[in-house]
């Protein structure tokens, strides 16, 4: 399904079918030990990786709500806010667990440290579940239905405090649909998506996991955004190397990889395997176009899209002949 990679453009993790289906059956019976009930809020807040998509989907499989959230920062500066911000979405949620990886536990524990707060929350790491025999979770085709709620996601903010919004199976499989209309995620077996954007947001979390999942057709090949920060130019990298054909990003991204490229004296391959690099999320600067095109991103790969988390993510796009 999907593929991670570090910041020197190497595979550090990967998940296939079969993987996700047994650890989000782990996860699952975990939840159900833990005398977790159907229609209760878990808050999904992990590092950077794929480690979030088992626990997303051992939540769904049991009709557990799964709330993906920006999980605490225990960077000087940033702890205190960002744990504050954690702490009201576990109140609006009504959550009681929250799932991560040991690892980022710890991180979170040092992030409320230094924050000096403390939330009412049981933490579970997915990451150590051992593998048992005597599972309580039973595979049930008929757990949910299309009007109840897949998983809450939280708006990004932009506009006011961060609002949870609830995503039902039917609402998220129509965008899902959509979205891989509008960005060329075809049945070709070449099609494979790029991102490095935070997986849980919106925008990373429908159009390069839940599509993908869905489709059966589009892999992903994803790495941290803050390796994208660090070295812009590492999206191109990962581009050429797995030749991947759609990306997207909000405006700024393209901005600063164009500044990079041109600086670096580089552009993309003529013979470019990118079919569709989508730009959305953010307003859009004609002269980002522009630079787009000056640094070999095929003028016929551009669109512009619209989008927000009320939505599921998509609702509107421009080919590139619509943009004006």
């Amino acid at each position: 399904i999907t593929r991670w990679v570090n910041a020197d453009c190497m595979v550090d993790n990967e998940l296939s079918y079969n993987q996700l289906w047994d650890k989000s059956v782990l996860v699952a019976d975990l939840l159900l030990r833990k005398g977790v009930e159907r229609g209760e809020r878990v808050m999904i807040a992990y590092n950077f990786g794929l480690e979030f998509l088992p626990g997303i989907f051992g939540c769904m499989m049991i009709g557990v709500i799964p709330c993906s959230v920006y999980p605490p920062n225990p960077t000087p500066g940033k702890a205190k806010h960002s744990y504050d911000q954690f702490r009201k979405q576990i109140e609006d949620a009504g959550a009681t667990y929250a799932l991560t990886s040991s690892a980022f536990k710890r991180t979170i524990q040092t992030a409320s440290i230094m924050a000096r707060q403390r939330v009412k929350i049981k933490w579970l790491a997915s990451d150590t579940i051992k593998p048992r025999k005597d599972l309580m979770f039973e595979p049930n085709p008929d757990t949910a239905s299309g009007t109840d709620i897949a998983f809450i996601q939280y708006s990004s903010g932009s506009t006011g405090v961060p609002k949870g919004i609830m995503i039902s199976h039917r609402a998220l499989v129509h965008n899902i649909t959509a979205t891989s209309e509008a960005t060329t995620i075809t049945e070709d077996p070449r099609t494979l998506a790029v991102t490095w954007m935070p997986q849980y947001h919106d925008y990373a979390l429908i159009v390069f996991f839940m599509v993908p999942i869905y489709t059966r057709y589009s892999p992903s090949v994803a790495f941290s955004p803050i390796d994208f920060i660090r070295s812009p130019m590492l999206w191109a990298d990962v581009i050429e190397k797995f030749e991947g054909t759609m990306t997207a990003a909000p405006n700024f991204a393209y901005g600063l990889l164009a500044r990079r490229m041109k600086q670096a004296n580089r552009t993309f391959a003529q013979d470019t395997t990118l079919l569709c690099a989508d730009m959305a999320a953010e307003p859009i600067a004609p002269s980002t176009i522009e630079a787009m095109k000056e640094i070999g991103i095929p003028e016929q790969a551009i669109s512009t899209s619209y989008g927000l988390a009320e939505s599921c993510v998509y609702v509107a796009s421009c080919t590139h002949t619509q943009i004006k």
